[in-house]
């Protein structure tokens, strides 16, 4: 749930906190987290199919690179598959960020020409609102949604079904494979009031200049990264190499 609700904060498509998420996704209103429905087709092939727990302790931040590696594949391959691997197409965010990515979403769905389903413009905002995060060290500190309570309610909706799955796939409990830390961690969900001034001045330039750039994008058809690109390139045609003569 924590990382879903990140994934869907990131991605513009929600801008509320997580209690909100979380009553509608226990609700049945956002994509559905029940393994055996997820999972029910491949059920069907249940002696032909393989279902391995996921435990990092075990298989590292990604899980199919240690199956690629214990499948014998050649590690130049396994290394240009990294920039798909689950650790990085699901990167997190910080607290602030969550912040300010809810509040730029807010504002967007707002306004009169965002189209959230354009995914080649989004994409193109999202890579420099990630990027200009990430520089500003928006992400150091992890991002934590839920609170003890609500992990609570979470295991008791989901414990008789998982516990089904667990032995049935992998031939033990579930606590057994899953093992509860002793102590909960406390949620890092921040909420606009919780800033201090200074904070809050760098959430709302972050969502003023994001609306604006996102316009360009939208409205006038901007393309931030072939703009960079462009210019590298004549940079670099301009730039005679070091040791080279310069061409008359």
């Amino acid at each position: 749930f924590n990382s879903s609700y990140t994934q869907c904060v990131k991605s513009l498509s929600f801008s509320q906190h997580f209690g909100h998420y979380l009553n509608q996704a226990l609700s049945g209103v956002q994509a559905p987290m029940h393994y055996t429905k997820a999972l029910s087709l491949w059920g069907e092939l249940a002696d032909e199919t393989v279902f391995l727990p996921f435990l990092p302790k075990t298989f590292g931040a990604a899980p199919e690179l240690y199956l690629l590696e214990k499948l014998g594949v050649q590690a130049s391959v396994i290394e240009s598959l990294e920039a798909f691997s689950s650790a990085a197409l699901n990167a997190s965010i910080g607290p602030r960020a969550v912040i300010a990515f809810r509040r730029l979403s807010h504002s967007l769905h707002e306004s009169d020409w965002y189209e959230h389903y354009d995914l080649a413009k989004r994409e193109m905002l999202l890579y420099e609102l990630e990027n200009w995060a990430a520089d500003n060290d928006w992400n150091t500190d992890k991002f934590r949604a839920m609170t003890p309570q609500q992990a609570q309610r979470i295991a008791e909706v989901f414990a008789a079904e998982d516990e089904q799955f667990s032995r049935r796939y992998f031939g033990a409990g579930w606590a057994e494979l899953f093992p509860q830390d002793a102590r909960q961690d406390e949620s890092t969900q921040l909420s606009y009031a919780d800033l201090d001034e200074d904070l809050r001045s760098e959430v709302d330039n972050f969502v003023r200049a994001g609306f604006r750039l996102a316009k360009d994008i939208y409205v006038n058809g901007r393309r931030p990264q072939e703009e960079r690109a462009e210019a590298a390139a004549a940079e670099t045609a301009v730039t005679p190499e070091a040791g080279a003569e310069a061409q008359p």
